[in-house]
């Protein structure tokens, strides 16, 4: 773990990230010049990835994509579709990725997959247009049982609920994850997503790190540099969007501002706290968001160490 949070000067906080940034480098330096490099131009419905389909329980080591996914009604990743108990390490996919159900610039769906020394850069951008969730996340869409380590996430993420009844989770790393451990990870580009419904059934949650943090998910080490802004009946934080079920998260910065509409939750760290027992510790918030640490639900919440705001600038 990170120093304690005692210097939250500027200082401190850059000194961290560029150590972090170098750790990073270090350990997906093997993605640029070697491995397999692969373009792909993908548009239609089901399932697209830039390298792969579907990966189970096998290894993708120092594969390198660019190119567009563009998947109509369906999963799509920059480099994999959806992974089941695979390994992911020093790959990198600069791939624009649109308007699937599950939008990843790495990958659209992880089951207890790993991640390591990995990099995403394309934009991610994802409309709902059919019930039940859609997520977007800057390197997974959704991660059930993922573990992600020393990875990085630099592209704009974006989605819009695009009609009544339908839930859409946009994140920097993940669009939403459960019973997840991110680590030693960070993101870079913005978070922005609308919800034009006054209808309950109705949600959009946008969060720096991902959406939605569920189930006892971890996040340690980590932080996100972009802006998170919402729109009308939006959820909006600078790590999380919604910190959900005993999820935790530990020595972080969210360093953008944070910003939401007519009937949203904004808070610098997290939109809203829900269903008991959440930790939050050892957390800085940018000052400059003008907001709380925690838009709503501080009652489901359990902070410790320093929770505090600073002027931080990435």
């Amino acid at each position: 773990m990170w120093a304690p949070l005692l210097a939250a000067s500027h200082g401190g906080f850059t000194s961290r990230v560029a150590l972090l940034r170098r750790k990073v480098r270090v350990a997906s330096s093997l993605i640029f010049g070697t491995g397999l490099d692969i373009s792909v131009t993908s548009v239609g419905s089901g399932a697209y990835g830039g390298a792969v389909g579907n990966d189970d329980a096998s290894n993708i080591t120092t594969v390198s994509v660019t190119g567009a996914v563009k998947v109509l009604n369906g999963v799509d990743g920059g480099l994999i579709v959806t992974v089941s108990g695979a390994t992911v390490s020093g790959s990198h996919a600069d791939v624009v990725v649109s308007s699937g159900s599950m939008n990843g610039g790495l990958i659209g769906k992880d089951y207890n997959g790993t991640i390591d020394g990995s990099v995403a850069s394309g934009r991610v951008t994802g409309q709902s247009v059919r019930s039940g969730w859609t997520y977007n996340g800057g390197l997974i869409g959704y991660g059930d049982k993922v573990t992600i380590d020393n990875s990085v996430a630099l592209g704009a993420v974006s989605g819009d609920v695009a009609a009544s009844g339908i839930g859409v989770g946009n994140g920097g790393l993940l669009g939403g994850a459960y019973l997840s451990h991110i680590s030693g990870s960070y993101s870079a580009g913005s978070v922005t997503g609308d919800n034009p419904y006054t209808s309950q059934s109705s949600s959009v949650v946008n969060g720096g790190i991902a959406g939605a943090l569920e189930s006892g998910t971890v996040v340690n080490n980590a932080f996100a540099l972009g802006n998170v802004s919402g729109g009308l009946h939006t959820t909006d934080g600078g790590l999380a969007g919604d910190l959900y079920k005993a999820s935790h998260v530990v020595d972080v910065y969210s360093a953008g501002t944070v910003v939401g509409g007519t009937g949203s939750f904004v808070g610098g760290l997290v939109g809203v706290a829900t269903s008991g027992a959440a930790l939050l510790s050892d957390a800085i918030y940018a000052l400059e968001s003008g907001v709380n640490s925690v838009g709503s639900g501080t009652s489901s919440l359990v902070t410790s160490g320093s929770v505090t705001s600073a002027s931080l600038t990435a």
